[in-house]
């Protein structure tokens, strides 16, 4: 195994130095990182089981270390299962502005003994120097009882997609949302556009909603948007000094449902709030994000409505940004000072319930450092009560009672400062502006992340999207024959319009994919062939045929040339059934 493979799998994110920092101050810093991961066994390693990460552990190490590590093995509970836990202790060079310097290291890595029925092992990395260690000594102890999570709900990527900018600007200003059934908003918030695709990257809808957030040519502050369970969506318009700011109601086609004019006064004051985001809204009502230009009024504020948009409370939430709200109606919150920074649950009073650490509820409501401690700057809450946390390189996963679950790495994939949605289900988007591409898209993307085990919502009626290209549509119907469609759809299971596009010889694994299942260890297989310089979901049947020749040359391991094989048999068996040789 490359010591790069090892260190994506275990999901470390890149760490921040400033420039201008000092040799003795970096010294001193306790950098260290935490990561669970629900990942395929390496490659070669299918058979060979846990012992085989322990070995490529002790290889690896003596590389990087200037002494001699120092093992420590024992066995824990990781996920339920008896895992195998090796801590690892040795000095590396690291590298520094001004100079280089001794870090003295302790690494744990937690393997479960026995893979899943798919082959998964759950695998936990923990990294710290001794400064950290000296400072917090429970804190790896804490963490690792902190991951002993039954049914953990991983995150895998399921598919990424680049999208048409609307219209032409300097900038790209898009936020994503997402809607029941894993659709894909973008709301174009300088254009007052709302784009919705399919998880595979089809446009479903298209509409703008200028007219009704510039009426009377009114300016416009800010825009923001949240979806309901229903699969309506809520566009917040903050309105300039003189006007109340409002919430739009729209169907998934662009249908004005409703409106409403906020009243975000505060009672006794001559001052109004502003509102800035939706935190939420369900059956229980509407909670909004709202701020003050007074220079002493603190906050940010919450603003709960009712259903009936009547105010329920003003909280204000000084030190504490960003929020969620819990399905019982709780509200989430991450709070902040020089001494700790911790979770905090708070009812719709405002009064304090329960409070946990960042690294999970296991662990201590520690302060590391500015540049070690995640820095969330975005928090959602799923329909189970799974909490996620985006920072800049990764998105932190707990339970409903804060126990940290898995730390997705983004940034060996999307690139960086990327927004986040999650949907009711807990399926997760990304949108890559294309300001800081990452590795797999060069432009604007959006990457979809798919939860392994969704919790359960009502589903929604998207209504059937106008086709782009219904004259094309229309003559390869002619050409098949309706009869034979419909023979063929109901014999083989496939979709017509998936059948219509395999008859015009324009089937992508793009394509492929929206309609249809693609085989175990794809997304393992587009990431490799990404770093060839070749793009998978691009392909059509031939580029895959040809691929599966060259296995050789692109460095295929045998699980991608099986993953490719059964590819390219799906992929064929669509172009026998629309009768396209």
């Amino acid at each position: 195994m490359e010591r790069d493979d090892l260190l994506y799998i275990l999901g470390i994110g890149p760490m921040g130095i400033p420039e201008d920092i000092s040799v003795e101050d970096v010294k001193k810093m306790p950098r260290g990182g935490v990561g669970l991961g629900h990942e395929p066994p390496p490659r070669g390693h299918s058979e060979a089981g846990y012992r085989a990460f322990y070995k490529d552990f002790q290889e690896m190490l003596p590389e990087m270390s200037i002494d001699e590590p120092e093992f420590e093995t024992s066995y824990i509970t990781l996920a339920g299962e008896e895992a195998f836990l090796v801590k690892a202790m040795f000095t590396m060079q690291e590298d520094a502005p001004d100079g280089t310097f001794a870090s003295h290291q302790t690494w744990a890595v937690a393997v479960n003994k026995i893979p899943d029925v798919e082959g998964n092992y759950q695998m936990l990395f923990i990294m710290a120097n001794d400064h950290l260690l000296n400072q917090h000594p429970g804190l790896i102890e804490s963490i690792l009882n902190s991951a002993d999570a039954d049914s953990p709900p991983p995150l895998e990527l399921d598919s990424y997609f680049t999208y048409k900018e609307i219209g032409e600007r300097e900038f790209n200003d898009f936020q994503p949302v997402m809607l029941p059934g894993r659709y894909a908003v973008l709301v174009d918030r300088s254009r007052y556009v709302v784009r919705i695709y399919d998880h595979g990257g089809e446009v479903q809808h298209e509409w703008s909603f200028e007219e009704q957030a510039t009426k009377d040519n009114l300016a416009v502050r800010r825009i923001d948007a949240r979806a309901e369970d229903d699969g309506h969506l809520l566009i917040l318009i903050g309105r300039n000094n003189e006007n109340p700011d409002e919430v739009l109601r729209f169907s998934p086609a662009g249908e004005l449902v409703d409106r409403f004019s906020l009243d975000l006064s505060v009672s006794g004051k001559d001052e109004r709030l502003y509102a800035h985001y939706i935190i939420s809204s369900n059956q229980k009502g509407l909670l909004i994000g709202a701020e003050s230009r007074s220079s002493d009024a603190n906050g940010p504020f919450l603003v709960n409505f009712s259903r009936d948009m009547q105010v329920q409370a003003k909280l204000n939430m000084d030190g504490a940004y960003p929020f969620a709200l819990f399905p019982d109606g709780n509200i989430l919150a991450v709070y902040e000072n020089d001494v700790e920074d911790f979770f905090v649950k708070v009812d719709q009073e405002g009064r304090r319930m329960e409070t946990w650490g960042l690294h999970g509820s296991g662990a201590p409501p520690v302060y590391i450092d500015d540049y070690n401690m995640p820095d969330f700057d975005h928090l959602e809450v799923d329909n189970a009560g799974n909490i996620y946390a985006q920072e800049r390189y990764s998105i932190w996963i707990y339970d409903r009672s804060g126990r940290l679950l898995q730390v997705v790495p983004t940034s060996n994939q999307a690139g960086n400062r990327n927004e986040l949605a999650v949907g009711p289900e807990g399926h997760v988007m990304l949108v890559n502006t294309g300001r800081w591409p990452g590795p797999l898209t060069a432009g604007p993307a959006v990457f979809m992340y798919k939860n392994i085990e969704p919790a359960e919502v009502r589903a929604i009626e998207m209504p059937a999207p106008v086709p782009e290209y219904s004259e094309d549509m229309e003559s390869s119907e002619t050409v098949m024959g309706e009869d034979t469609a419909e023979e063929v759809d109901i014999q083989e299971g496939f979709s017509r319009e998936l059948l219509a596009l395999a008859s015009q010889e324009g089937l992508t694994v793009r394509a492929f994919r929206a309609f249809e299942d693609v085989p175990p260890g794809f997304n393992s297989l587009a990431m490799h062939l990404r770093g060839q310089g070749k793009d998978l979901l691009g392909a059509d049947i031939d580029q895959v045929e040809k691929w599966i020749s060259s296995a050789d040359s692109l460095r295929m391991s045998a699980e991608h040339q099986k993953t490719l094989k059964e590819l390219h048999e799906k992929m064929n068996k669509v172009m026998q059934a629309a009768g396209v040789s």
